[in-house]
């Protein structure tokens, strides 16, 4: 459609738009719906007061022939029925703001048009001038010559006099003007009539089932900020603020439901999400934030186990990674084991895929030997620091995810203990390997619980982990164990490895935190919309990556589940099969790096069919 109507726009020299269905849509389904809306606001008989709403606007219509009338001749209809009628159309023009929002697709045309042509807009409307303006202004429509209204000129689409007004006060001829809007009669039939060349907008049909369905959609097309503004701030608002918005917002309702009050966020993912989670609530909830990771849960509670299956449930052995990596890990050293048989340089340096399965055996043996005997010192100073923050009772922990792992550690550790404890945990989702821990802790994830997600949603969360994991990295390094200080217990940090990207995560975290707060300062319910519904924006990004987004995050690093560092989507040409192989699997975002570098629009089927065969 674009093509035909640019080159109409092309051929003319006058340029009109219609204003609502066209360059303007309303959040709700018809325009009525904004008087259900009022009715609400105000504790009215919704269906009685839409219906007077209606009637006084037929009798208003009546009572004036000679042109549009005013929204003021509306309500002085409703006067006698409801004595508050002046507050009742304020908060209608209120309302009006609040819902309506651009339409994309004709405003890029509307803006097209004022490059190099003559742009104004002709509407019938009760509604006046200055809350025309203000209404696009609230848009960002702006760069028109002049605002033609039916309710100011007394002069309507319908009756074909203002299309004449407009072209006198334009100086234009009929086949200069073209006029674009959705109305069958008022905005194409009628135009063409006068020898105005006409193009007819049909707007997508609004779904029946949800009386707000593009609530969100709109808001962020209101609210975004400008194209000229810092790209991770906008990604920020525009995605990961609804996502985080609907994830905290869903802890919030299940913490009320179960009457938990004292909430943990696990460090260090939980460092952002404490920040949204303190955007939204009150004095009921004690947030606290905690140092803890799982290399300083994990070990710490290899002491409180006496097999080496549950050792690697805590600990798991990738075969991609070195023996000497593994060993460094654990916090231990090479020399630790030097009375080993195995404990030479080559077997060091080897994978544990390259290792045979009786070597193999015996290291993870030792390993878990020597660990214990490290993990109960640990374990004492970890559970001072429980203490010491108060980790006891009835409490929630809240963290990205995903399977369980540092949740069990702390169930270990506190059943280790003689203090009494309650715990639930919160996920963003549970994934693949939650069933080893299913039966040990109570844990729920706000986009699905394990066994319960569809094939195709379990495959797109997976597809953008890593960039999730990135988008919610804290401000500083790792716990790697627990120290003494001034008579306190507190984490040892391991070096931040995020430092001189950091200012790429906090301007996204900030772009989300604004967007928490606009939208909470326009929809303090919500809006109604459903909490899951929130990450609709983050899933189209992993579902289809903007050239832009993949261009500013491909080239990140990141560290994997081995905690080695691989990049996002780095560009790799395929003109180098085995490199370009070897940077797929090593990809943290597979499905941008496809997208990226053979330029397809079917990534996402692309990387179902990879990952069996690659390890993705």
């Amino acid at each position: 459609m674009n093509s035909k109507v640019k080159k109409m726009i092309d051929q003319s020299e006058l340029v009109s738009f219609d204003i609502f269905d066209t360059l303007v849509s309303r959040m709700c389904k018809t325009p009525a719906d904004v008087f259900t809306l009022v009715a609400q606001q105000y504790e009215l008989p919704a269906e009685q007061f839409r219906t007077d709403r209606i009637q006084a606007e037929k009798a208003a219509r009546e009572e004036d022939r000679s042109g549009e009338i005013r929204l003021e001749d509306i309500y002085r209809h409703l006067e006698q029925r409801y004595p508050n009628a002046s507050e009742l159309m304020q908060a209608e023009i209120a309302m009006e703001y609040r819902v309506c929002y651009p339409n994309g697709e004709m405003t890029a045309l509307f803006q097209y048009a004022c490059e190099n042509k003559t742009v104004v807009l002709t509407s019938d409307m009760y509604l006046s001038e200055p809350v025309i303006e203000k209404i696009l202004e609230n848009c960002r429509i702006s760069g028109y010559r002049k605002l033609f209204l039916s309710s100011t000129l007394k002069k309507t689409k319908h009756a074909g006099d203002l299309f004449a007004h407009v072209l006198e006060a334009c100086h234009k001829k009929p086949e200069q003007m073209l006029h674009i809007g959705d109305n069958l009669k008022s905005d194409y039939l009628i135009p063409k009539s006068k020898s105005i060349r006409a193009f007819r907008y049909v707007p997508p049909k609004k779904k029946p089932d949800s009386f707000c369905v593009p609530v969100l959609d709109a808001f962020l097309a209101r609210k975004v900020p400008q194209e000229d503004s810092d790209f991770y701030h906008t990604f920020g608002y525009t995605v990961l603020g609804p996502a985080i918005y609907g994830y905290v917002s869903w802890i919030k309702d299940f913490l009320q439901k179960h009457d938990i009050q004292k909430v943990f966020f696990f460090a260090r993912e939980g460092e952002f999400i404490k920040r949204a989670f303190d955007c939204i609530a009150d004095q009921t909830f004690e947030g606290h934030y905690l140092y803890v990771s799982r290399r300083s849960l994990t070990v710490p509670a290899i002491a409180t186990i006496h097999d080496v299956a549950s050792f690697l449930k805590y600990r798991p052995i990738r075969d991609r990674v070195k023996v000497c990596d593994q060993i460094e890990k654990l916090g231990l050293k090479a020399a630790d084991f030097s009375e080993c048989s195995w404990c030479r340089e080559e077997t060091l340096q080897k994978t544990f895929g390259e290792l045979q399965d009786a070597e193999k055996q015996a290291i993870i043996g030792s390993m878990f030997q020597k660990v214990q005997q490290q993990a109960k010192r640990e374990l004492v100073l970890l559970k001072a620091y429980l203490r010491q923050e108060h980790v006891n009772q009835k409490f929630a922990v809240v963290d990205l995810g995903w399977n369980g792992s540092m949740q069990s550690a702390l169930t270990d550790i506190l059943s280790s203990s003689s203090e009494p404890f309650d715990m639930t945990g919160f996920f963003l989702a549970q994934r693949d390997e939650y069933y080893k821990y299913k039966d040990k802790i109570r844990n729920f994830g706000y986009l699905f619980n394990y066994g319960a997600v569809s094939p195709e949603e379990n495959l797109l969360l997976n597809s953008g982990t890593s960039l999730l994991e990135f988008l919610f990295s804290a401000s500083h390094g790792s716990t790697i164990q627990y120290a003494e200080k001034d008579g306190r217990i507190c984490p040892v940090l391991d070096q931040y490895e995020f430092a001189e990207v950091y200012p790429i995560i906090r301007a996204c975290q900030d772009g989300a935190i604004d967007f928490i707060h606009d939208f909470i300062g326009e929809f303090p319910d919500g809006a109604g919309i459903p909490c899951k519904q929130f990450f609709s924006p983050m899933y189209r990004v992993l579902q289809q990556p903007p050239q832009a987004v993949i261009s500013h995050f491909g080239d990140i690093c990141v560290s994997d589940m081995n905690e080695t560092e691989i990049y996002l989507a780095e560009k790799c040409p395929v003109s180098a099969p085995k490199k370009w192989i070897r940077a797929f699997v090593n990809s943290g975002w597979k499905v941008a790096f496809l997208k990226r570098n053979l330029k397809t629009s079917h990534a996402m089927a692309m990387y179902s069919l990879l990952r069996k065969h690659f390890n993705g």
